[in-house]
């Protein structure tokens, strides 16, 4: 049985393998300049944030998190929500 460290190193090696494994698309479609540096906008759209527990910071917090993933370039976040949060009495 894997120990938590080498399994968490494995994991992190898998990611990374794969980040950089896959192919960047063609600048016409991923929004390059003329340097050939991918926009900001382009990256927003091509990536986002899953963020399950973003629900659970204050609002001082989320609004300093997602500032800093704006200024990122970063135009979706995902995020979990309770249904009982959403309809507050049923039906409605």
């Amino acid at each position: 049985m894997f120990r938590a460290g080498k399994a968490a190193s494995l994991i992190l090696a898998a990611v990374l393998f794969f980040l950089f494994s896959m192919s960047a698309p063609p600048c016409a479609l991923s929004g390059c300049d003329d340097s050939g540096a991918v926009s900001a906008a382009a990256f927003g759209e091509r990536f986002g944030v899953s963020s399950p527990h973003m629900k659970m910071w204050s609002y001082q917090t989320m609004e300093n998190e997602l500032r800093a993933l704006d200024g990122l370039g970063v135009s979706w976040v995902r995020c979990n929500f309770a249904w009982f949060d959403l309809e507050l009495s049923p039906g409605k």
